[in-house]
């Protein structure tokens, strides 16, 4: 059912400016999937007992109409880079945006 928030989300995901193209590659799938995706790359904080140090990460948004269900372990190139899901993918609260953690595939 489209509200105004999804149809602004619609929006925001299509914009050239907002958005950009990622190749989606699913453990099982065989053929890749380009989506549009939401980067953003945060500082986290890593503590390893009294030592704290801070990293740089890569979170990406995903339409949940445009991705299924992400898993620990697949993978997406963004801008040439190929990237790895870690952690478990998480719902937004309006169940329409998939929040993804990316690390470097190696």
């Amino acid at each position: 059912m489209a509200n105004a928030f999804s149809t602004a989300m619609r929006t925001i995901f299509a914009d050239r400016n907002m958005a950009v193209d990622a190749v989606w590659i699913g453990p099982l799938e065989s053929t890749p999937k380009t989506i549009r995706v939401l980067v953003s790359a945060p500082d986290v904080d890593v503590s390893f007992g009294v030592a704290r140090a801070r990293t740089a990460s890569m979170v990406i948004s995903v339409q949940i109409a445009d991705l299924d269900s992400p898993k620990e372990g697949d993978q997406a190139t963004i801008d040439g880079v190929l990237m790895r899901v870690q952690g478990v993918p998480m719902r937004d609260d309006a169940q329409l945006i998939w929040v993804i953690e990316l690390v470097p595939s190696l």
